[in-house]
């Protein structure tokens, strides 16, 4: 091997590590229980044109619902003030998930 081949050498390898590392350093964010008041937005709609996935547009920013029992509760909720428990995760974009225990619905 020649010695002016040593540093491409070098960025090669460290290179590949790098790339390694985000693969086996790729995590899901924290799960953290927490309590959200927003507005319930509709996010996408079915064939049918019924509500199929909605999201909760807080003060601190948008969070898909999860969809478990009492989230798909939620469906039926467009456009309605509610205040949210729940666990809170981050999808593989980033996209943070409230996962509900329990709602309330609270005044406009």
């Amino acid at each position: 091997m020649k010695t002016k081949d040593l540093p491409l050498l070098i960025l090669l390898v460290l290179g590949i590590s790098f790339l390694l590392s985000l693969t086996f350093l790729r995590c899901e964010a924290p799960r953290s229980a927490a309590t959200l008041t927003g507005k319930v937005e509709c996010v996408a709609v079915d064939e049918r044109n019924n509500v199929s996935l909605v999201a909760l547009s807080t003060q601190m920013g948008e969070y898909m619902i999860g969809d478990d029992a009492k989230g798909k509760e939620l469906l039926q909720l467009v456009n309605r003030r509610v205040k949210v428990r729940g666990r809170v995760t981050e999808d593989e974009h980033g996209q943070p998930t409230i996962h509900v225990s329990k709602y309330e619905m609270v005044p406009q």
